[in-house]
């Protein structure tokens, strides 16, 4: 667990320093604000999963924050970005990203169990 909190919160420091450079190109600007969204909303609902004691609503927030990892892989999957940033940290950021997707797999599967 603590593992996937660290992952969580590397994360969302990778992903604003990989596009700070990209906050102040207007024609970027909705891209940057949807993929910090995103970013923020996998560690938002994995900590607001985390927290609360009921199983059905720790599945829904684990849930959200999953889809939430694919949507920012998603992202960093789009060409033009491929293209704009360091090839090297934009694939760290996905594997980074890979491992929470899996672990939170992981965790959903584990509590589905305990219903």
């Amino acid at each position: 667990m603590n593992e996937l909190k660290q992952l969580v919160k590397i994360q969302l420091d990778e992903l604003i320093e990989l596009i700070a450079p990209l906050e102040n190109t207007p024609s970027k600007r909705d891209f940057v604000d949807q993929v910090i969204r995103a970013s923020r909303s996998i560690s938002n609902n994995f900590n607001e999963g985390f927290g609360t004691r009921m199983i059905g609503e720790k599945l829904k927030f684990f849930d959200y924050s999953k889809r939430s990892c694919r949507e920012v892989m998603a992202m960093m999957d789009e060409k033009w970005f491929i293209k704009w940033c360091d090839s090297q940290r934009r694939v760290c950021l996905v594997e980074v990203l890979q491992m929470i997707d899996l672990q939170l797999y992981r965790m959903i599967q584990y509590w589905r169990k305990r219903r």
